[in-house]
């Protein structure tokens, strides 16, 4: 295994030895939400919406590029649950899980040339931390009274916890990315991306939950 590791690293680095490299930027419009199973089922949450920036090195050799980046990206997901019901009052709760997080993607490229750019189309994986996380709650219903319906409304922070307990997060994630676009010579590009996550990120005993992000973005590649 370390023969196999060792001869893929050196043919890597004489692949790409005397490869070209632009710096180029992107921002991306991205959806996340958390897919969840066990119990015997599959469940995703509602999404989470936020524009990305990351940074990126476009390593090209001809037709293959490797493209590692920096992106920091918002993940989490939205959840709604009757949290309980009785004879006099019904109530609701909204949470909305915001997780903030840097994610390393190693992804290679292979580019088809045209006339006034490249198509692009690829993927690998991605290394992801989690810097910080907050839940926010939000509780409504209303309550009959002697004196008709009264209605209330309730809203909770909460900062997510971190470590192996039942009730925390895991920091680290992992996963794959796919990766397809269209840059201009000029530099000017449109892409489209998902990322998989592989690493269980909740700590419940017989559950996984894996992050899963959908983006379109916009991207200038300096040269």
């Amino acid at each position: 295994m370390k023969k196999a590791l060792t001869f893929f690293f050196v043919l890597f680095i004489a692949t790409f030895a005397n490869a070209q490299v632009n710096i180029g930027v992107r921002m991306r419009y991205t959806s996340a939400d958390l897919q969840t199973s066990g119990g015997g089922q599959t469940t995703s949450s509602g999404k989470n919406y936020n524009a990305d920036p990351g940074v990126f090195f476009d390593i090209n050799r001809g037709d293959i590029t490797f493209e590692p980046g920096l992106i920091f990206v918002l993940k989490g997901g939205v959840n709604n649950f009757t949290s309980y019901a009785t004879a006099t009052t019904i109530a609701n709760s909204f949470a909305d899980l915001n997780l903030y997080c840097l994610d390393v993607p190693l992804n290679i490229l292979y580019n088809f040339k045209v006339k006034p750019g490249k198509i692009f189309i690829g993927g690998g994986p991605y290394l992801g931390y989690t810097l910080s996380g907050k839940s926010k709650i939000l509780t409504y219903g209303y309550t009959i009274t002697p004196n008709g319906e009264q209605t209330f409304q309730n809203n909770t922070d909460q900062s997510a916890t971190f470590g192996s307990g039942v009730d925390d997060l895991n920091r680290f994630d992992f996963g794959a990315n796919l990766l397809a676009g269209f840059r201009l010579n000029k530099g000017w590009e449109i892409n489209a991306g998902l990322g998989f996550g592989l690493a269980n990120v909740c700590n419940v005993p017989g559950y996984t939950t894996h992050n899963h992000t959908t983006s379109f973005g916009l991207g200038y590649f300096f040269k």
